[in-house]
């Protein structure tokens, strides 16, 4: 990947409403997101026990559902989402989709996803990672939530060559929120890595970028103030265009490994850098000491540098000398 490939979340914040979908796309693809991800759900493949409730921030407060409730109006038939797509590719944007089973990852190739997201609580499903191993595609996971066996043996049955690592995390403690993972992770498994970013706070986005993250998921809402969660913790439309500028400048800003200067640099070296030049008058004949000798602008590429200053140290000048001229080495012997 040559810059950071940014995806718009828009699992949640689609509302699971076929026109606020298509209106997200066009928004991602409008701020310069390369793709959108969605979910797909199928509750029944996912929970066990359907009595769990799940209480989530809103602009207006907590509210509090039944998770398999929620799940279960958190879905599209396989029509809308080929419709879905349909608009992705009219859009240009790449379309994928967290998967929850096996139900979702058989939509997702028929789908013809070229990736596809595993949550953090899903690293120890191994029996799901061998199904998705099978595809030879792209599996993007976050690992906020697992230890780093579990890390370890899930990049072993996906492969280093098809997993892309996100950092996660789920607390507001900074001092928890380990950053440095992505480059750890990068280095010692030689993955790539990437972030995904929890809130409209950005500073992390911006580390995760210094440390080497590759992917960068962000929420995208059209209003906070919809129903539903995670329109509170998404950025909008216009907010969101603003950020992807900001990790793509970040990205740039980077540069190359070494000292560098910018090309500006070196046209204003000439007006703020020094020359060696004469502190006070001299007449010919003097012997010069370092107490002659001082560096001022602008720098003269035809005088000596400072660091020339000790091959003038104990030679006699040949001529007078004046307040703040150039000194060259024919004008000692």
């Amino acid at each position: 990947m040559e810059q950071i490939f940014i995806i718009a979340e828009i699992g949640i914040t689609c509302n699971y409403d076929l026109e606020l979908s298509k209106k997200l796309i066009k928004s991602a693809k409008e701020s310069g997101a390369d793709a959108v991800k969605f979910g797909i759900h199928f509750p029944d493949e996912l929970m066990s026990d359907t009595s769990i409730d799940y209480t989530y921030d809103t602009v207006n407060g907590k509210v509090t559902e039944n998770m398999f409730d929620m799940l279960s109006s958190a879905t599209f038939t396989l029509k809308e989402w080929k419709e879905i797509k349909k608009t992705c590719k009219d859009n240009d944007i790449e379309f994928f989709a967290s998967i929850e089973g096996k139900t979702s990852i058989e939509w997702g190739e028929k789908l013809g996803f070229n990736y596809f997201k595993v949550g953090t609580w899903d690293v120890s499903d191994v029996m799901q990672l061998e199904q998705l191993a099978e595809l030879n595609k792209k599996i993007i996971v976050d690992i906020g939530a697992s230890p780093e066996q579990e890390i370890e043996d899930m990049i072993k049955i996906i492969g280093p060559e098809n997993i892309i690592i996100l950092h996660d995390f789920h607390t507001s403690l900074y001092s928890q929120m380990n950053m440095s993972t992505i480059r750890y992770v990068a280095e010692k498994y030689n993955v790539v890595t990437g972030f995904s970013s929890p809130s409209t706070y950005d500073i992390n986005d911006y580390v995760a970028v210094g440390l080497g993250a590759k992917v960068i998921e962000k929420r995208l809402t059209i209003d906070r103030n919809l129903d539903g969660h995670h329109h509170v913790l998404s950025k909008t439309p216009s907010e969101f265009k603003e950020w992807v500028l900001n990790i793509r400048n970040a990205s740039k800003s980077i540069g190359k490994y070494g000292i560098s200067p910018s090309d500006n640099d070196l046209a204003e070296r000439t007006q703020w850098f020094k020359h060696l030049c004469i502190r006070k008058d001299i007449p010919a004949g003097t012997l010069i000491t370092k107490e002659h000798l001082v560096c001022k602008r602008p720098e003269k590429l035809e005088s000596l540098r400072p660091k020339d200053y000790k091959k003038l140290i104990g030679k006699t000048t040949k001529r007078d000398l004046r307040k703040n001229e150039s000194v060259k080495l024919e004008d000692v012997e």
